[in-house]
């Protein structure tokens, strides 16, 4: 048996999705021991009873929770380590044994995209250091990969997008829902660009839109920063703010709009699921939202661009294309990513 940890230090939506569809895809190959290190949070119950869950007591940033990591990694002894996500990036590499046979790291997008000049200089820094204690950095969009490749031209950066299970019967968009006329998911991160809505929602004075946002507190200080936005623009009761809600998939088949404003992503797995179920999607003018959306939908990057596209109406061109794309995308991945394990299972057995 080949012993693989992942680590994704909070359940959030996208990334732990990619946990999740990773274990469930494991099991299903078979020959190996998973286990998963995470905070608590209510999508614990999606991992397969078969998974071993290692459970954080503290944030996987502050000292004890690292501490308590290296602990847990000493104790399961992995043969693999996957890191999933830049902050189990970059706190994994530091304290995992070196005697582990491979660290795997996932970055879920660019870790270059929209920081600030001192960050961009202490991110270059620690990757240049930590790529010595990387084997495999896997990359979940061409663009990703590209960039990635910019930075280091050697053979451990690869092509490995996530999966996701795609509705047999979700061919085109049905009839949207009043009570849900923009739908914003993918939780609260600065990383998400979410004020842009808020300051878009605000341009458009001569309608009253409402606009959802839902998913993972990942930034509290950040939801309170949008609250407040939406206060002052005079927009506040035209937006809710809500938590992780049940069947995402089918309010954005509902929704009249689904709006993806990121200034970085790796290939989003909402945005998967909005193709998949025939959405209507304004989405960032950012490589990877190019890569999943091609010519469907519409893009945009200020927020009065943004203000534009809302008041028109949604574009009603087929979507089936890009669906068929998509199937094509996740067969490949499928097949790709079986190999990768295969191929490292093997040489460990």
């Amino acid at each position: 048996m080949t012993r693989i940890m992942m680590i994704h230090p909070r359940p959030t939506r996208g990334g732990f999705s990619a946990v999740v569809s990773q274990a469930i895809e494991l099991l299903g190959l078979g020959g190996f021991e998973i286990s998963v290190m995470v905070e608590r949070g209510d999508r614990l119950s999606e991992l397969p009873a078969e998974v071993k869950q290692v459970i954080l007591k503290h944030p996987l940033k502050s000292a004890r929770g690292a501490s308590q990591a290296r602990r847990a990694i000493t104790s399961v002894r992995p043969h693999l380590l996957h890191l999933h996500g830049r902050q189990a990036g970059l706190i994994g590499r530091i304290v995992a044994p070196r005697s582990i046979e491979k660290v795997l790291y996932t970055p879920h997008g660019t870790p270059w995209a929209g920081s600030s000049a001192r960050r961009l200089f202490l991110t270059e820094v620690s990757e240049r250091v930590l790529s010595k204690r990387t084997d495999s950095v896997l990359c979940v969009s061409r663009s990703e990969q590209a960039d990635w490749v910019r930075r280091d031209p050697s053979s451990r950066v690869e092509f490995m997008p996530n999966l996701i299970e795609l509705e047999s019967n979700s061919r085109t968009p049905i009839t949207p829902d009043p009570q849900c006329q923009l739908l914003v998911p993918g939780g609260y991160h600065p990383q998400k660009r979410l004020e842009v809505v808020i300051e878009a929602l605000a341009m458009t004075t001569g309608s009253r839109r409402e606009v959802v946002f839902c998913g993972s507190v990942e930034d509290d200080k950040y939801r309170e920063k949008l609250i407040g936005l939406a206060r002052s623009l005079g927009v506040e009761s035209q937006v809710q703010f809500l938590g992780n809600i049940p069947d995402v998939s089918s309010r954005m088949r509902n929704a009249e709009l689904v709006i993806l404003p990121s200034f970085s992503e790796g290939f989003p797995i909402v945005g998967q699921e909005a193709v998949a179920v025939g959405a209507n999607v304004l989405w960032s003018a950012i490589p990877a939202h190019q890569e999943l959306f091609g010519d469907t939908g519409r893009s945009f990057w200020t927020a009065h661009e943004l203000a534009v596209l809302m008041t028109r109406p949604p574009l009603e061109s087929s979507v089936v294309a890009r669906q068929a794309w998509l199937r094509k995308f996740q067969d490949d991945a499928r097949t790709r990513r079986a190999a990768f394990w295969r191929r490292n299972a093997i040489r460990l057995d």
